[in-house]
């Protein structure tokens, strides 16, 4: 029963770091991270008792809060990791940003 305490903020973390990533297969990734984290608390209720429960929706919230800047400080590590900048912030290349402001959208 104590696991479950330690799994609920990685799933609470890894279902928050999800949410800044992009790519193809996010709502599935979503989807299961969601299933995962209901389940467990679900599991939680049933096996542990109410208290436990609680305990595990407030784990989960809290931890969900606490890890959104180091989660969106990974997110950013992580996509820049395909682009040659130091942090991706979700701007276009700088030659793209130079072409649509000087040929299709002058100052």
């Amino acid at each position: 029963m104590i696991s479950t305490i330690y799994i609920v903020p990685s799933l609470a973390f890894l279902d928050v770091l999800n949410g800044f990533l992009r790519g193809t297969k996010k709502a599935q990734i979503d989807a299961a991270l969601s299933v995962l984290l209901i389940g467990l608390e679900i599991f939680a209720f049933f096996i542990a008792g109410w208290k436990f429960g609680l305990l595990a929706i407030a784990v989960a919230s809290i931890s969900a809060i606490i890890t959104r800047p180091i989660a969106a400080r990974l997110a950013s590590k992580l996509l820049s990791e395909s682009s040659d900048s130091e942090w991706y912030v979700g701007l276009p290349p700088g030659p793209l940003q130079t072409f649509y402001y000087t040929k299709e959208n002058p100052k």
